[in-house]
């Protein structure tokens, strides 16, 4: 097993995310706001504020025209052993905003919406020392060294949409998403050799670069009855323009061997990192007026983005090098009860599972991406305060999963871990109540 994994994981640890500041599938969020995080995502059925321009374009018809704000405090807590050992992440706690609005125009048939939304926020910050290499001198004996494993990615998304409501059964909606992100990621190792020479080895492309990129949101919803509504949407991939870095000489060690099977002279490199295309489904419950549940099932194609991920620049033998993830494609399954219980005060609460894009055959090259959380709770509440304004709060844990395998071809034990929590408030603004 070559190093490059290990420094692929690095690079797929900056792109945990994503995602939201709600548990994550891979690095995807699972829901945007207060309110979807209450329901545990299981909002495509079931839209409840603005931030449904980004989840299904379509429930902009559906609910009251208003302004949300949201503030979300997001603490993962990872760690794990590359086979000396397990280390904790020293970054746990990130910030993560959401804005949105809608308003109806065209006699409440068209509506018109949008926002700004914190979609990822998430990195790693790992240093083990002494962390014990081959020497470069003589490949046959181990000395001391520091393994300074880093990762950093903030992604924004800017939505506007449209929705059309041509009956009082349906509607359709669209939304084209407009990103940007912001990826930084380090592997490396260095020390000192017995003759005193200093040595290191690796990647270093800590310094931020930034890309743009755009896709589109399509959905639809249809109210069989007062009991039952169904949605849909699909989700295209956001194509990015490369992320580009500026650095000196690069190297990919094999870390049993030592050898160099890959090294860069200084120069520009560059990787493309696009978001993958997902399709979900929804289905919508009323037993009563004052009940509402919701159900969505969720396909992520992360296949198509994570398979394989290609640096390229002044590589010695080529013009890239090509680093496996292997990630596979993710099911998410979510369920999410609101119960009114006075004018002034809704509950939530829900429940998801997700299974993650590792497996243990590929850990290996994802130890700095623990990926690895499939189950989570939440709960909710919103408060009408007065006429126009409204306080929507929730709480999300995701349960600390780990997994455990071994490097490829020998017998040195490694592991993941990774639990989620994450507390929110948002304030709602209603333009016109009870319109």
């Amino acid at each position: 097993m070559r190093h490059d994994m290990m420094l692929l994981s690095a690079l797929a640890a900056a792109l945990l995310s994503a995602t939201a500041a709600k548990a994550t599938v891979g690095y995807q969020f699972n829901g945007i706001g207060q309110y979807e995080l209450g329901m545990s995502g299981a909002v495509v059925a079931a839209p409840g504020d603005a931030m449904t321009v980004i989840t299904n374009p379509a429930g902009m018809a559906w609910i009251q025209a208003q302004g949300d704000a949201a503030a979300e405090i997001f603490n993962p807590t990872r760690s794990a052993s590359f086979g000396q050992g397990t280390i904790g992440s020293h970054t746990n706690i990130y910030g993560i905003p959401a804005l949105g609005w809608m308003v109806p125009v065209q006699h409440r048939r068209v509506f018109l919406g949008g926002g700004f939304f914190g979609t990822a926020g998430l990195g790693v910050n790992y240093l083990q020392q002494p962390y014990f290499v081959p020497s470069p001198a003589d490949p046959s004996q181990l000395i001391p060294a520091n393994l300074k494993a880093y990762s950093s990615i903030s992604m924004m998304i800017m939505a506007l949409g449209v929705a059309w409501k041509p009956s009082s059964t349906w509607s359709i909606g669209v939304a084209l998403n407009f990103a940007n992100e912001n990826v930084a990621f380090q592997e490396t190792t260095a020390g000192t050799m017995p003759n005193g020479f200093p040595f290191s080895a690796g990647m270093n492309f800590s310094n931020p670069a930034n890309a743009y990129g755009i896709g589109a949101t399509m959905g639809v919803l249809y109210k069989i009855n007062t009991l039952v509504t169904l949605g849909a949407t699909y989700r295209s991939p956001i194509f990015f323009t490369p992320l580009t870095w500026q650095e000196t000489a690069e190297s990919v060690p094999n870390p049993v061997t030592g050898e160099i099977s890959a090294a860069g002279s200084a120069g520009q490199y560059s990787m493309r990192l696009n978001f993958p295309q997902q399709i979900a489904l929804g289905i919508a419950l009323h037993p009563t007026q004052k009940l509402l549940v919701s159900i969505e099932g969720q396909w992520i194609n992360w296949r198509s983005t994570l398979n394989t991920v290609s640096i390229y620049g002044p590589w010695d033998q080529g013009g890239s090098i090509a680093l496996g993830t292997h990630w596979q494609n993710s099911w998410v399954g979510s369920v999410g009860v609101q119960y009114v219980t006075t004018r002034w005060l809704t509950l939530r609460t829900g429940y998801s599972y997700g299974s993650s894009p590792i497996t243990k055959g590929n850990l290996y090259s994802n130890l700095l991406a623990p990926a690895v959380v499939t189950n989570q709770v939440t709960v909710g509440a919103t408060e009408n305060l007065a006429t126009h304004w409204q306080i929507t709060e929730a709480y999300m844990h995701a349960f600390k999963n780990t997994m455990r395998s071994n490097i490829s071809g020998t017998n040195i034990p490694i592991n993941a871990s990774l639990a989620e929590n994450a507390f929110g408030l948002q304030v709602n603004y209603l333009f016109y109540p009870g319109r």
